[in-house]
């Protein structure tokens, strides 16, 4: 109930202030760059024990080494900026897109196991904020300190493939196809401290600091998976799994921008600039909903054409989600801002 007070008074004072303001200029920045970025929720999915073996047959639960590669991310972002003498008011958008593959393989003395998961994630940070203009230099040097209210959104979308054989007493093989599904958010209030410095003529630097301190969201994870094999002792059989984990997610994230700025002219801008953004996370898991088919032909007698159901069963590992992991990411862009100059509107 606080949370939500706060975020309507935070966007009934910025609607009032934007509205009464006597704008000088208002801006559009549209720009675009790719990056480098470290994104730890694949390590976390590789490292669920539990999933691993829900999604795949039940006694192929092989381990082995990881390896993840990831391409680089591009993106691109939209800045809407209205300034008076003293207020400046904010609306923005930044997204991101990248894929992610992950690797595991396993060969000892009871068999191999071969598996890639392929995820296509993308990201959207949106958020609206306002600052009080502090002119400083003559005016060479403004600060902008405020604060704002952010929102941010990821989503995974994978699939995975695996080859399992085991070679124990009883010998099991099984190709397995497993798409998902994963989708996390977070929102909270933020506080910024802006700089714009005017270096020469035609030339400015523009600094701005946001850090996110409590972003209170969801995540849920929702997968299917369909193995197919052969064992020794019941001949071929199916497994089939539909799982739905979903829970609680917390975010602290900071993010740094630095902008060199070319004034074209009164009414056209071209930046070149760098983003660098840091974010801690954690996930707490609720009681997994979810269901495992499976059926066999032959062998033994139980096991022919029988369907085994398990409801409400443990599908995924609360603690590998529950301790806070750390992800970077740097960027570099382009972009053009067109303004409307100093005018009243």
């Amino acid at each position: 109930m606080v949370r939500r007070a706060l975020r309507a008074i935070l966007l009934c004072s910025a609607f009032l202030l934007a509205q009464n303001a006597k704008a000088e200029s208002v801006s559009l920045e549209i720009g675009g760059g790719a990056g480098w970025i470290d994104h730890t929720f694949v390590e976390r999915l590789g490292k669920d024990a539990l999933r691993k073996e829900s999604l795949y047959s039940l006694p192929v639960a092989l381990y082995g080494s990881s390896q993840i590669r990831r391409s680089t991310p591009g993106g691109y972002h939209l800045l809407l900026q209205s300034r008076s003498n003293d207020l400046a008011f904010n609306l923005f958008s930044r997204s991101n897109y990248w894929n992610t593959t992950q690797r595991v393989s396993s060969v000892d003395s009871t068999g191999l196991r071969m598996q890639t998961n392929r995820y296509s994630v993308s990201e959207r940070t949106r958020g609206m904020e306002m600052g009080h203009q502090i002119h400083l230099l003559n005016d060479r040097l403004t600060l902008i300190p405020g604060y704002g209210l952010l929102s941010v959104f990821s989503r995974m979308q994978g699939d995975g493939t695996s080859i399992d054989q085991l070679n124990t007493s009883v010998s099991v093989t099984s190709f397995s196809l497993a798409p998902a599904d994963i989708r996390t958010s977070a929102d909270g209030l933020f506080i910024r401290l802006g700089m714009d410095y005017q270096i020469s003529e035609g030339y400015q630097l523009v600094a701005l600091v946001r850090y996110l301190p409590d972003g209170i969201g969801e995540w849920t994870q929702q997968s299917n998976s369909l193995a197919l094999g052969y064992s020794s002792s019941v001949d071929y059989f199916y497994q089939l799994t539909v799982a739905d984990i979903r829970g609680k997610s917390n975010r602290r994230m900071g993010s740094l921008d630095l902008k060199l700025v070319r004034e074209v002219n009164s009414f056209f801008q071209v930046n070149v600039g760098a983003h660098w953004q840091y974010s801690s996370t954690r996930y707490s898991v609720e009681p997994t909903r979810g269901a495992i088919f499976t059926a066999g032909t032959g062998g033994f007698s139980s096991l022919t054409g029988s369907s085994y159901v398990y409801l409400g069963e443990p599908l995924s590992d609360a603690k590998i989600y529950s301790h806070r992991k750390s992800e970077n990411r740097f960027n570099l862009y382009l972009s053009m801002t067109f303004t409307t100059g100093e005018q009243n509107l």
